[in-house]
C-alpha cells in the first residue's frame, strides 16, 4: 500500500528529527523511556513526564496529517476533520494540537470503555509523539493493526485496601493478575498514578489487580451510527473486580476491596497520553494507609528512595488453582443470595465502620446463604432457622452441630439487637457491658469472628457443591453429608 509507506516514511523522518524537551533539556528516546519506567518512583519524574514536550517541525508533522487522511480516510469525518478512536491522546503537552473530546463509560458490570473524537491534527501529533518516543516502525504497525480491524488492548488496574502481602504473584485464570507491590519506591514500576497528594511511598506492599480487556473497533467514523464492544479479556466475562475480591478473600480469609482504579492502554499506546491519569473510586471504598504493625521506614536520599521494612509481615498464602475455583463459581452464579451473601460476609470483615453495622453485615449474609425460602419469616424463626441449617449443613457430628448452632444463634440475636435497639446489648448484656466494656467488647469481636468462620465454610460449600435442593430436607438427612 502506497500511502502506508509514505506514512512510515514520515514517521521515520520525525523520529530522526523530533527532540524531546524534559525540564528544559533534552532527552534521547532511550533515556526518555527510561524515565517512564520509573515516573512512579519519584513525584519529580512524575511532574517531568508530565510537563515533557516533544518538538516536531511543522512541515514534518503537517505531512503525517496528510497521510492519517490518506491512510485512514474511511474514519475521519470530512466536515469536522476528526476521526474516532478508543484509546486517549493528548494534546499541548508533547506536540501542539486541539483538544480531543473524550467520553469514559462505567457499564454495570465494572467494564469500563474509552470513546474519543480528535482532530486529524491532534490524532497526527500523537503518532509522532509515538514515532520519537518508541520509533517508526512500532507506531506504523499499530496504525497497520487497526486497519487489519485489530481491537485495543488495555487493562483496568486496582489498587486494593487488604489485611496482608501477597507471598506470591497469582493468575486465578486466563486475563487475571494479583500482585503485592514491592517494599521499596525504586523498584515501582511506571503504570501507577500519582494524582492528587498521593506519594510513591503509599504504594509499598499494597495489592494491584490487573484486569485484561479489549474494545474494538479501534478506530471510527465521528457523528456515524457505531457500536464500539468493550469487555473483558478472561476465561469468566463477568470476573469484575468486586467478584474478584470477594473470591480472594473468602480463599485468604482476609479483607480484601477496591480503593479505588484506572485505565492502563500499556507501554505503546500510553505514549500517546502521557499526562492523562483518570482513576475513579468504587463505590464506598476509599484508599486507606496500609495497616503494618512492627515496621519502619528508611529514605535514602542518594538514590531518592524509601524502602518498607515489615517485621513479620502479614502474608496472604494464595493457591491459584482454588481461588480460580472460587472466582469461577461466583462469577458464573446465577444465584444472587450467593452473591449476596459472600458480599455482605466479606462487609462485614471491613474492620473501619461500628461493630453494630458489621453484626448486621453478617446476619443478612447469614439470611442470604440459610433463608432461600424463608424470607417472610418472623425474626426469631428466622434466627432459629439460620442456626439450625447451618449447623446441619457443616456440622460432622452431635457435639459439632450443637456448637455451630449456638454460634450462629447468638451473632443472629446480637444482630437482630443492632437492628431494633443500635446496640448488640441489651437487657443484662447492657449491664454486663456498663460493668466491663473492654470485656463485652472483646466478647463480641470473638463471636463475630467465629461467624465469619462458619460462614466461609458454608459459602465455600455451597461454592463447591452447590447448595440442597431444600434446606429443611438437609435436616431431614437430604441434602449433601
Amino acid at each position: 500500500m502506497v500511502e502506508m509507506q509514505e506514512l512510515l516514511a514520515t514517521l521515520d523522518s520525525i523520529a530522526e528529527r523530533a527532540s524531546i524537551e524534559v525540564g528544559g533539556g533534552e532527552l534521547s528516546s532511550g533515556s526518555f523511556r527510561e524515565l517512564l519506567a520509573r515516573r512512579a518512583q519519584t513525584r519529580q519524574a512524575a511532574d517531568e513526564v508530565r510537563q515533557a514536550r516533544v518538538a516536531v517541525p511543522d512541515d514534518l508533522l503537517a505531512r503525517l496529517g496528510d497521510g492519517v487522511r490518506a491512510v485512514l480516510g474511511e474514519y475521519v469525518e470530512p466536515s469536522t476533520d476528526q476521526i474516532g478512536h478508543v484509546f486517549p491522546v493528548a494534546s499541548g503537552a508533547l506536540v501542539p494540537g486541539r483538544a480531543p473530546q473524550g467520553t469514559t463509560t462505567h457499564l454495570s458490570d465494572g467494564v469500563v470503555s474509552l470513546e474519543v473524537v480528535s482532530h486529524v491534527e491532534t490524532f497526527a501529533a500523537a503518532l509522532a509523539a509515538g514515532a520519537a518516543i518508541l520509533g517508526a516502525e512500532r507506531v506504523a504497525g499499530l496504525v497497520a493493526g487497526w486497519l487489519r480491524g485489530e481491537p485495543v488492548r488495555y487493562q483496568i488496574r486496582s489498587i486494593l485496601n487488604s489485611d496482608g502481602i501477597l507471598q506470591a504473584p497469582v493468575s486465578p485464570m486466563e486475563g487475571v493478575r494479583l500482585e503485592s507491590l514491592p517494599l521499596s519506591t525504586d523498584r515501582l514500576s511506571g503504570n501507577l498514578p500519582l494524582t492528587g497528594d498521593r506519594s510513591p511511598g503509599q504504594y509499598l506492599g499494597r495489592t494491584l489487580l490487573t484486569i485484561d480487556h479489549s474494545a474494538s473497533p479501534a478506530l471510527f467514523r465521528p457523528g456515524g451510527e457505531r457500536t464500539v464492544r468493550a469487555e473483558r479479556a478472561t476465561a469468566a466475562p463477568d470476573a469484575g473486580p468486586d467478584v474478584i475480591c470477594q473470591a480472594l478473600a473468602l480463599e485468604a480469609d482476609a479483607f480484601t476491596e477496591v480503593a479505588f482504579s484506572w485505565l492502563d492502554f500499556g507501554d505503546d499506546l500510553g505514549v500517546f497520553s502521557l499526562r492523562r491519569e483518570e482513576v475513579w473510586s468504587s463505590g464506598r471504598a476509599h484508599f486507606r494507609l496500609a495497616s503494618f504493625r512492627n515496621y519502619s521506614v528508611q529514605t535514602d536520599h542518594h538514590r531518592d528512595a524509601t524502602t518498607l521494612t515489615v517485621k513479620d509481615p502479614p502474608e496472604i498464602e494464595v493457591d491459584g488453582e482454588r481461588l480460580g475455583a472460587v472466582l469461577t463459581a461466583l462469577a458464573g452464579s446465577s444465584s444472587g443470595s450467593l452473591q449476596i451473601a459472600a458480599s455482605r460476609w466479606l462487609q462485614s470483615k471491613d474492620t473501619s465502620p461500628p461493630l453494630e453495622d458489621r453484626f448486621i453485615d453478617l446476619r443478612t449474609a447469614m439470611e442470604s446463604l440459610y433463608l432461600r425460602d424463608f424470607q417472610n419469616e418472623h425474626s426469631q424463626e428466622m434466627g432459629f432457622r439460620v442456626a439450625l441449617f447451618g449447623a446441619w449443613h457443616l456440622g460432622a457430628d452431635l457435639e459439632e452441630r450443637r456448637t455451630l448452632r449456638k454460634t450462629l444463634r447468638d451473632a443472629y440475636g446480637a444482630a437482630s439487637r443492632a437492628v431494633h435497639y443500635g446496640d448488640v446489648d441489651s437487657g443484662r448484656g447492657a449491664r454486663r457491658k456498663r460493668e466491663d466494656p473492654a470485656g463485652r467488647w472483646r466478647e463480641h469481636e470473638k463471636l463475630l469472628s467465629e461467624t465469619q468462620g462458619i460462614l466461609r465454610r458454608g459459602l465455600l460449600a455451597v461454592i463447591a457443591n452447590g447448595p440442597p435442593p431444600d434446606w429443611g430436607d438437609l435436616v431431614l438427612g437430604g441434602g449433601p453429608p
